[in-house]
């Protein structure tokens, strides 16, 4: 799945009736294992990252993911 802005993934699933999850991580590997995740069920996530944890999520390898 893309990477879509929140407020049209939120618009699309209420429109649709489905849900999307929001996923706060700590960690390259916890990013991973929720995009694992959703590929595999086919589903949309949000991955929410802390301002304070931001730091250990480098921009590019986040997105690479």
């Amino acid at each position: 799945m893309p990477l879509t802005r929140v407020r049209d993934l939120v618009r699309h699933a209420s429109r649709h009736g489905y849900l999307v999850a929001s996923f706060q991580v700590h960690g390259a590997e916890e990013v991973q294992a929720v995009v694992n995740a959703a590929e595999a069920a086919r589903a949309p996530a949000i991955i929410a990252v802390d301002e304070q944890d931001s730091a250990l999520l480098a921009h590019d390898i986040t997105l690479s993911v």
